[in-house]
């Protein structure tokens, strides 16, 4: 087995976790709005929430959401020999 097989073995179930978790987060503008802040504090050293006002943070987690059924779609259909295809590469 390749090192970058072996690898692989250990980064699929990851991934897939933490697809599934965003899947889930995304499912809640609360949990969504969280995700939001945080990545914005990380990038920026600013939060979004109260920042822009309600409504850009209503939109903003909108358009964030509407990765959530593309997210379904690509947990659902990729498996652990996907993964293994693309670490070969």
């Amino acid at each position: 087995m390749t090192p970058a097989l072996a690898n692989s073995f250990l980064v699929f179930p990851y991934f897939q976790v933490i697809v599934g978790k965003l899947i889930n987060v995304l499912s809640s503008y609360d949990e969504s709005l969280k995700v939001l802040d945080f990545l914005s504090e990380e990038l920026t050293g600013y939060p979004t929430s109260g920042f822009f006002g309600r409504e850009f943070n209503n939109e903003l987690i909108t358009i964030f959401q509407s990765m959530r059924p593309k997210l379904i779609e690509l947990y659902q259909k990729l498996d652990q020999d996907d993964y293994y295809d693309w670490f070969e590469k």
